[in-house]
């Protein structure tokens, strides 16, 4: 029997939280889903604190797992110098690496709560939105419509334009297909202007931990004002602002996405704080 709900199960039991504990079984966006629908929770005032975030290991000693997405085309290739072979959302990518054992949580609370503990506060997230493209178990639609639409209703839910955004950390897996249909979306939504990264390119892809530790790396970014390169990037796919050098920034809002076998899509906006 497979329990997904394991993880949550056991910080639960371990930490006596009484409260909700639900987990969300989607793929490559779960941690990016845990957190918007924990951010939803607390915004609604169902609850003033929720633990949220993404956790991944995948056990597959006969490689099985491997073997099917390297039959889809997904993992990454030309691997005989391993520390080029990752390069997502350049011309030479060749798919993802796959990173094993990944996890981030947050600790999400309304204001005036985590002020009364004396609580750090990274950034505030002031957005969340999912659609699905109900397409294909392992590919995305090349028109990216229902990322487009993702992207617009996280904004709206924000109250922020396009314009006001500083910075995307993008899904960015380095495939064929993700990177080319990510980049032109956010070029028909954001413009060239924004600066983007993947920190996919320096961490590989950790699947349902990818979400939580991009919304975590967002908010990282927004506090301290500057932003992690994309590594081995010498060929983008489009001229977008893609992040060459670590550089100070004035940035306020950031936006943080994750794309998921199945074709669910799912993204955060994030303020700086205060």
């Amino acid at each position: 029997m497979l329990m997904p709900n394991a993880p949550s199960a056991a910080v639960g039991t371990k930490f006596s939280l009484t409260g909700p504990n639900l987990t969300y079984c989607v793929a490559c966006a779960s941690g990016t889903v845990a957190i918007g629908n924990a951010y939803r929770a607390v915004r609604e005032d169902r609850v003033n604190l929720a633990f949220a975030g993404g956790a991944e290991y995948l056990d597959d000693a006969h490689g099985h797992i491997f073997r099917g997405f390297d039959v889809a085309g997904a993992l990454v290739k030309n691997c005989d110098q391993p520390e080029l072979a990752n390069r997502p959302f350049d011309q030479q990518r060749t798919g993802f690496l796959f990173s094993q054992g990944g996890a981030a949580v947050l600790v999400l609370e309304e204001l005036e709560h985590a002020r009364r503990r004396g609580a750090p506060i990274l950034a505030e997230i002031v957005g969340y939105a999912e659609t699905f493209d109900a397409y294909s178990m392992m590919s995305m639609p090349a028109g990216g419509e229902q990322i487009e639409r993702m992207m617009r209703l996280a904004l709206d839910d924000a109250g922020v334009g396009a314009d006001e955004v500083d910075y995307i950390n993008a899904h960015g897996t380095g495939t064929e297909i993700n990177d080319r249909v990510e980049a032109e979306t956010i070029e028909r939504v954001f413009g060239k202007r924004v600066l983007v990264n993947t920190t996919k390119s320096l961490l590989g892809h950790t699947i349902g931990a990818s979400g939580a530790i991009e919304a975590l790396v967002t908010a990282l970014s927004l506090r301290h004002g500057t932003t992690h390169i994309c590594k081995n990037l010498e060929n983008p796919v489009r001229e977008l602002n893609f992040v060459r050098k670590v550089e100070a920034h004035d940035l306020r809002v950031g936006l943080t996405q994750s794309f998921a076998f199945g074709g669910h899509n799912a993204a955060l906006v994030l303020r700086r704080y205060p």
